[in-house]
């Protein structure tokens, strides 16, 4: 039966489009669904996606995919001319009863139209831009318009990740690219990231700047997930690989050492979001100890 669908659903979809228009929009569905998730889980920390994370990756692909499939005759006129065809009215005979009645016999028929089309153009020959000969105007409309929002939100958050990271890789040089003076403590930012560059593979550069936050005493809001809780997933999810470089326990000491300094950074309007973050590292640490 989901084939039998699937089968109805991309002869309908040929039929007012193209091949290329149904590999085309199925294509950009799945790809924005992907990055999208990707993006999300990101974003929400590696948690499970929620109904509102599902909604929001499936919509935007949908809106997205119905642009591309609704201006097919635009961006594929030959591939949607192809198929195109025209139907016109030829009239009957009409009997003597017929014509006491007032009735007119008419048979449609229908032929083949791509030369047309093709002269015309795909668009023209749908109807162009008038709401009234083309059903794709209208939703096309509608469509684009919730697609020139997503767009324009998605250019604020680059814009805003764009800020955050050159902040982040700047917060050791003042604006001429000098040195500042960093203070090492808890809750202040400004540490010196040991790089990527330097280490053995994705847990090494976890693991050794989790270390150096640790050593030096310099921890920072940021520093839970991106290090304490990066270096604690990766050791679970491959603790074989790693156990020959340390031990869970040490990982558990280190992850406790962070925790206990929540409290602290996090106060008056955070504390909620300070709360969020010790349960999740409380859940690693009871992870990591049911691996010694």
């Amino acid at each position: 039966m989901p084939f039998i669908l699937l089968g109805l659903v991309l002869f309908f979809s040929y039929a007012f489009s193209s091949w290329l228009g149904v590999v085309a929009t199925s294509a950009a569905y799945i790809l924005i669904y992907l990055i999208l998730t990707k993006l999300l889980k990101i974003m929400t920390e590696g948690n499970d996606l929620g109904s509102f994370e599902d909604s929001v990756r499936t919509y935007i692909g949908l809106i997205f995919a119905g642009i591309i499939f609704l201006t097919v005759p635009i961006w594929d006129s030959e591939g949607y001319c192809e198929h195109q065809s025209e139907s016109f009215d030829v009239a009957q005979q009409r009997t003597l009863e017929d014509r006491f009645k007032g009735i007119e016999r008419v048979e449609t028929l229908y032929k083949k139209a791509s030369k047309e089309c093709k002269a015309r153009g795909g668009w023209e020959f749908a109807g162009g831009w008038d709401t009234d000969d083309n059903i794709r105007v209208l939703p096309l409309y509608i469509l684009g318009f919730f697609g020139s929002l997503i767009a324009i939100l998605a250019l604020f958050l680059f814009g805003w990740f764009v800020i955050a990271y050159i902040s982040d890789h700047m917060a050791g040089e003042d604006w001429q690219g000098q040195k500042k003076k960093i203070t090492p403590g808890i809750g202040k930012p400004g540490r010196k990231i040991i790089e990527r560059d330097k280490c053995k593979d994705s847990f090494d550069f976890y693991y050794r700047n989790m270390l150096d936050i640790v050593t030096r005493e310099h921890l920072s809001k940021g520093d839970f997930e991106d290090w304490f809780g990066r270096c604690a997933r990766t050791y679970i999810d491959e603790q074989p690989k790693f156990n020959s470089r340390c031990k869970a326990q040490e990982l558990v000491t280190n992850l406790k050492w962070a925790n206990g300094h929540i409290e602290t950074m996090y106060s008056g309007k955070s504390i909620a979001t300070g709360e969020k973050r010790a349960a999740k590292i409380t859940t690693l640490i009871t992870q990591l100890e049911d691996l010694r």
